[in-house]
């Protein structure tokens, strides 16, 4: 029988995926981990009971063959504009490797057919990708005027290029008043938040690194980008002026 798939996102720590529903002992095929995502198929669910107790199994697609993992470790998976900034952003960066900094305005395709960027290329790429910026368009930093921490569209716009293109349904585009990476609220640091700075613009990596294509000597060798991932450096010592945080979730 051919069942309709769609994506869940695995909540659990752990959810082990075996060969047969009715088998405690079923041999474990492969562990899932949090975060990671799977195709399932809800209306073949298999409800097994034993000992008063019943547990719940989701058909999981491994490798092209359904196998069976517990339904209580999965969410219907929702591609939030927060959650596509995650899912492109190293893809995103990691073109640029090889590429030399240029100033100036280049679109995506431009860019990687030259292989020359700045800093606003990938950002807006990663803004585009995520559904918050339109094709074609794109942010980029400018100095700001004075240290007024207003969120207001005039202060924000005084600090950032491409204000007005951005899909402000599906973001939220905060003046955080210069603050250091270290002192971001928690929920600025997300993979795939957008950061402004007065001669930068980056995107968080979530975990402790920023990525960034700035004219930095110690990112290049030889002109061209060998690194593009930071865990220190100037996106984390300069005032982060503007944060763009696409939504974690649809509506």
């Amino acid at each position: 029988m051919e069942y309709d798939t769609k994506k869940y996102i695995v909540t659990g720590e752990l959810a082990n995926v075996r060969k047969f529903p009715d088998s405690s002992s079923g041999a474990i095929i492969t562990t899932l981990r949090k975060g990671d995502i799977v195709e399932a198929d809800s209306s073949g669910a298999y409800t097994n009971t034993r000992g008063g107790a019943s547990t719940v199994y989701l058909p999981i697609v491994v490798d092209g063959v359904r196998r069976w993992a517990a339904a209580g470790n999965f969410a219907e998976y929702e591609e939030t504009p927060l959650r596509l900034a995650a899912l492109h952003l190293e893809d995103v960066y990691a073109s640029c490797i090889g590429c030399r900094h240029v100033s100036g305005s280049y679109s995506w395709a431009a860019a990687m057919a030259n292989k020359k960027v700045n800093c606003a290329v990938p950002a807006s790429r990663v803004a585009t990708l995520a559904g918050i910026l339109p094709d074609g368009k794109r942010i980029s930093h400018k100095a700001a005027v004075s240290t007024n921490i207003l969120t207001t569209k005039a202060t924000v716009a005084k600090s950032m290029n491409g204000y007005d293109d951005l899909d402000l349904t599906k973001c939220t585009v905060t003046y955080v008043g210069a603050k250091h990476y270290a002192a971001l609220p928690d929920k600025y640091k997300k993979a795939g938040a957008i950061f402004v700075q007065d001669s930068n613009i980056a995107v968080c990596g979530g975990d402790g690194s920023i990525y960034a294509c700035h004219n930095w000597s110690k990112q290049m060798k030889n002109g061209k980008y060998d690194q593009v991932r930071l865990t220190s450096g100037y996106c984390f010592n300069s005032p982060i002026l503007v944060v763009i945080l696409p939504n974690d979730r649809k509506g």
